[in-house]
């Protein structure tokens, strides 16, 4: 799926990140904040990591969907955010329209609703 790398310093950033999803035509790389402050320039980091990347993507994701704070400039103009809330509503939508909701997966994705509204409330 994704090319190769050998290098210490590439291996150390994934490690860091909390995911990373290669295809053909993207990179998304998603930093999830919920109970951790972002570390020292951390976002700056991960765009100078992975803004190289066949068609890369930056999603922030945090409790109340806040802009990061430690992007700036070109890494603050490309970091899109999202909320916990609004992935949970999501979640929601697809489960209800979703016939095969009691299968695994559809388990899983109801037992991980069931979880965000314990955190959430």
């Amino acid at each position: 799926m994704g090319r190769r790398r050998s290098s210490v310093k590439w291996h150390e950033e994934i490690r860091e990140q909390d995911i990373i999803v290669w295809s053909q035509d993207f990179t998304l790389t998603i930093e999830n904040k919920v109970d951790a402050v972002e570390g020292y320039r951390q976002c700056d980091r991960i765009y100078r990591h992975f803004s190289d990347e066949p068609g890369a993507l930056f999603l922030f994701v945090t409790p109340k969907g806040r802009r990061p704070r430690t992007a700036t400039g070109d890494a603050a103009d490309v970091s899109a955010t999202l909320s916990l809330r609004r992935i949970h509503r999501m979640l929601d939508t697809i489960a209800a329209k979703n016939p095969d909701a009691r299968n695994v997966a559809g388990a899983t994705v109801l037992t991980y609703l069931r979880t965000m509204e314990k955190e959430l409330s």
